[in-house]
């Protein structure tokens, strides 16, 4: 079985259908499906090394980039398993700014991004807005950011969202590859989420 294979069904566990009621996402929509990718990214050592070679193997072995980059918590095991893979540093966005210590929003080498590529990783993709966040706080610092690499594109605005700002979105699936189809999508919604908020 080859990577990409082996990638699937770990990223294929992780779906979850809701029976009741909806899922809340953090881009703020509710979806009659969840992919719970921290399941595997935490507490599967054998399938983050999978996808973390996987995507090196497909878009970062042979990328001229210079530092990873990801808002905290759920690619920050992947891009800690990038990080070793590709030998290159990684910043990672906190939830909330630091009070204590050296404080800030940032983890990472902070002095290096001004006039550095910067590749942003992240689990899963809505609507693009927590890369979206990342890529503004590296661009203010005078990064560039041109492609951000997901485990999974949800297919619900996220690459036109990235595109609309100059960013490439690169993706191991979308939710179409997964067998989340266009037809099942819309009758789990009218029928389980459209009902749950009545």
């Amino acid at each position: 079985m080859n990577l990409r294979d082996i990638a699937y069904r770990c990223v294929s566990s992780c779906i979850i259908k809701a029976e009741k009621r909806c899922f809340k996402l953090s881009s703020g929509k509710v979806s009659p499906y969840y992919i719970d990718l921290r399941k595997i990214l935490f507490g599967d050592p054998e399938c983050l090394d999978v996808i973390a070679r996987l995507i090196y193997e497909t878009y970062l072995k042979n990328e001229k980039f210079d530092i990873l980059a990801c808002k905290a918590l759920g690619a920050v095991p992947l891009i800690v398993a990038l990080s070793l893979l590709t030998r290159k540093p990684m910043l990672i966005l906190r939830e909330r700014p630091k009070e204590h210590g050296l404080g800030g929003m940032l983890v990472g080498p902070v002095e290096n991004v001004r006039g550095s590529d910067v590749i942003i990783i992240d689990d899963v993709c809505t609507t693009g807005s927590t890369i979206l966040q990342v890529a503004k706080i590296v661009r203010e610092l005078g990064g560039r950011v041109r492609k951000a690499i997901v485990v999974v594109d949800r297919e619900e605005g996220c690459r036109e969202n990235l595109e609309k700002e100059g960013i490439e979105l690169l993706c191991l699936y979308k939710r179409s590859d997964l067998g989340i189809s266009d037809e099942w999508l819309r009758e789990a919604y009218s029928k389980i989420c459209i009902e749950s908020l009545e």
